[in-house]
């Protein structure tokens, strides 16, 4: 029915426009798995402070490696953490760890897994939680940060890690990311000494922070990532030694100066090229949640070009924001991103049957590893 206007004046109608906006999935909930002094067990609960984690899960009240994770968290930037308590102590069997991946399968959210106590276990305990902890990643679209078991063999040289990750077909795998060495933290201000913990607490602070910062298709290394709160490394990888551990997809720490150690490495343990940087792994997790979530409303809609074109019209508008936010190279949209719907992905046969086919890809930004510097020196003559 046409609006009626009573007098003289200027009218405003707002009309639909057949879009529905995509809104880009949050990309930082990490959910920590563990053992503290105190709370709810088997539970997945949100917290949103290291205040809030003392009082509920007790802090350091008995230092635990998984709390100083946590205090890690916080201090390199870090927002919300989905905790799952699976007891006290220390960790002995994968059987705890196991039932926490199952209440987390529940969390749709989470994009960052951390189990450090790993760290704990017996090489063939901590082999099951990685395939449990892998297969969980590929259902929530999120990456695990892999803390390798340390209970049967110290693996803190690189030939020790290279020959343990030589073994570990299960852990080559787009959403896993490894970082090492090991790191120094003071637990509280009544410690007397520092406490040596795995790196997966620290690095998923550093990638919240960078997100917040800069965005999910950056890589979180170089001088921006910095490792805050932290006193040393176990040890210190020479040139040669990093050599060896890249090619395997294992980050590192280094030490520029007395007072900054930053991560100087954004791989995956991928053996697929097109997914062997960390930032662009997490960028096409982010893709697909987000338009999946965003384009629940074309079920039960007709099969047929009007939707087709709806379709392809809502995921260009929000493929082109990430375009304009600079997650994507190229000059131009064109060479960005494409996106198809319809006859060139979708059958008749997939049309009678109720089925539509999307096809959408992206150029992402690769982090720039090498920098080759040329001098000419001229003589004085």
């Amino acid at each position: 029915m046409p609006p009626k206007f009573s007098h003289p004046g200027v009218y405003i109608e707002e009309v639909p426009s057949g879009l529905r906006p995509i809104a880009g999935v949050a990309t930082s909930l990490t959910a920590i798995i563990g053992t503290f002094p105190q709370g709810p067990i088997n539970v997945a609960k949100r917290i949103r402070s290291w205040a809030e984690f003392t009082r509920v899960y007790g802090g350091h009240r008995n230092p635990t490696l998984t709390a100083c994770c946590v205090q890690q968290f916080y201090d390199n930037g870090g927002a919300e953490l989905l905790i799952i308590r699976i007891g006290s102590g220390t960790l002995r069997s994968m059987r705890p760890v196991l039932k926490g991946l199952a209440v987390l399968e529940q969390e749709g959210d989470v994009k960052i897994l951390c189990i450090p106590q790993t760290h704990e276990l017996a090489d063939r305990d901590a082999a099951r939680v990685f395939r449990a902890a892998v297969r969980l990643t590929e259902q929530l679209d999120a990456m695990y940060l892999l803390d390798p078991p340390q209970k049967q063999a110290k693996r803190s040289t690189a030939s020790s890690l290279q020959q343990w990750i030589a073994r570990q077909r299960t852990i080559r795998h787009p959403n896993v990311a490894i970082y090492s060495p090991r790191v120094r933290v003071h637990p509280n201000a009544k410690a007397s000494q520092n406490k040596l913990i795995p790196a997966s607490g620290t690095m998923a602070g550093v990638l919240t922070r960078t997100d917040r910062l800069r965005g999910v298709w950056k890589a979180p290394a170089g001088m921006q990532a910095q490792l805050k709160k932290v006193e040393g490394l176990e040890r210190q990888f020479t040139d040669q030694e990093l050599g060896m551990l890249t090619p395997w997809g294992i980050n590192s720490f280094r030490t520029l100066s007395a007072n900054r150690i930053v991560s100087w490495g954004a791989r995956t343990t991928a053996q697929q090229p097109e997914w062997q940087y960390v930032p662009i792994r997490r960028l096409a997790l982010f893709l697909k949640a987000s338009i999946h979530r965003g384009t629940q409303w074309v079920v039960f809609e007709p099969n047929d070009e009007p939707l087709w074109a709806k379709v392809r019209n809502t995921i260009e508008q929000f493929m082109m924001q990430q375009f304009q936010n600079g997650a994507l190279a190229g000059t131009k949209p064109s060479q960005a991103f494409f996106v198809k719907c319809g006859r060139d992905t979708i059958t008749t046969r997939d049309q009678q049957t109720g089925i539509i086919k999307i096809m959408v890809g992206f150029a992402p930004l690769k982090p720039a590893e090498f920098v080759i510097l040329n001098f000419q020196h001229r003589l004085l003559t």
